[in-house]
């Protein structure tokens, strides 16, 4: 039993520390070479494998733990954190329900959520009378297409460090032997 948490602690640690490198790769990095005209959100594939294949309270303390580490790295305010909610919760909603393991179903929540998020983006400013941070239609579209391609890469990734992580119970009971 000790062994299971000390491991779960290890996935969690490392997985946080991954956000981290996906975070400084895309607020440092991709913007010295393509610019800030083509935005990346390498965020939200970490956060659809959280609510996809993660308890609910796991995935409302990485929606936290994301909003307020990507606020404090980046031009980001806080007040997305009703978006990333919101994400959560439409992953939760449309997916839950006709929920299958393979990759193309996290590919496919990937795409519907960054195709949601501009508009909730939008729209949630609206409501609560905030800033708008959607601007513009093309480099959205172009940041999302890219964002789509490189979670393939990030499934894998996260998939492998589960599997090395986490403890899956193989322990079965053997039969009595008879005497």
């Amino acid at each position: 039993m000790l062994i299971k948490q000390k491991m779960i602690f290890l996935n969690y640690l490392i997985m946080i520390s991954f956000f981290f490198i996906i975070t400084m790769f895309q607020n440092s990095f991709w913007p010295s070479l393509f610019g800030a005209h083509l935005p990346i959100y390498l965020w939200i594939p970490y956060l659809i494998y959280w609510s996809l294949y993660r308890k609910p309270g796991e995935a409302a303390f990485i929606v936290y733990f994301i909003t307020i580490s990507t606020a404090a790295t980046s031009s980001l305010m806080v007040g997305y954190l009703l978006v990333c909610n919101s994400l959560i919760f439409l992953n939760l909603l449309l997916f839950k329900r006709v929920y299958y393991t393979s990759w193309v179903f996290f590919i496919t929540a990937c795409a519907v959520t960054l195709f949601f998020f501009p508009i909730l983006l939008w729209i949630i400013p609206q409501i609560i009378g905030g800033k708008t941070y959607f601007h513009s239609f093309i480099p959205w579209l172009t940041g999302g297409l890219v964002t789509w391609i490189l979670s393939f890469p990030l499934l894998v990734v996260f998939q492998w460090i589960d599997n090395l992580t986490i403890v899956k119970s193989t322990e079965r009971r053997q039969p009595a032997e008879v005497l």
